[in-house]
């Protein structure tokens, strides 16, 4: 039983370890960190956004719904390989939008479940 633990113990170790290596600092030469912008879209609302990645790999910003006509703070990370993964309002009713970054394109899906809202979303670096 002890053997069974420790193996289950060193198999949680290592997915844990492998998952946070994809996220953290980036490599200050990355194209991944400055000021980047776009749009996004979707069956009911669509509007801009801005954001900026930090060397860290932290994404803040803002996104302006042409809708309902409000501003709504973006917050999340970038991974080592480019993927986003950002919430866009407020944790349990805002949305989550994801998606990578290739050769200084930025592009990916959106969606609100609460609101059963979803689109899609674009950008470049700034």
């Amino acid at each position: 039983m002890k053997k069974i633990n420790f193996i289950l113990l060193l198999i949680i170790g290592i997915i844990t370890f492998s998952c946070s290596q994809e996220f953290g600092d980036l490599d200050p030469d990355s194209e991944f960190i400055g000021n980047w912008a776009g749009v996004f879209d979707g069956d009911v609302d669509n509007g801009t956004w801005t954001m900026t990645i930090q060397v860290d790999g932290t994404i803040s910003g803002l996104a302006v719904s042409d809708i309902v006509e409000e501003t709504y703070k973006m917050d999340g990370r970038v991974s080592r390989k480019g993927d986003l993964k950002l919430t866009v309002g407020t944790v349990s009713g805002g949305s989550e939008f994801t998606g990578s970054i290739d050769n200084g394109t930025i592009s990916g899906v959106w969606s609100n479940e609460g609101q059963g809202l979803s689109g899609t979303w674009s950008g470049t670096k700034q």
